[in-house]
């Protein structure tokens, strides 16, 4: 494993700022992180819905009282 200079560290956290720095300011990049979660809200919700139903009270009423 090769070992950063510790020279190099201020820049990089230098980096680091300055792109956080550019996200925070852009609509562009706002809206598209918002979009993107929108997206995989959805998805997630969607599979959700699709999921097999499991047995719920109402049903487990419905059996004992059959019996």
């Amino acid at each position: 494993m090769t070992r950063m200079p510790l020279s190099l560290l201020p820049s990089v956290i230098d980096l680091a700022t300055d792109w956080w720095d550019d996200i925070n300011e852009s609509q562009r990049w706002q809206d598209g992180i918002f979009y993107a979660l929108c997206a995989s809200y959805a998805l997630v919700s969607s599979v959700a819905l699709r999921q097999p139903q499991t047995a719920t009270t109402h049903d487990y009423q419905q059996t004992r009282s059959v019996k």
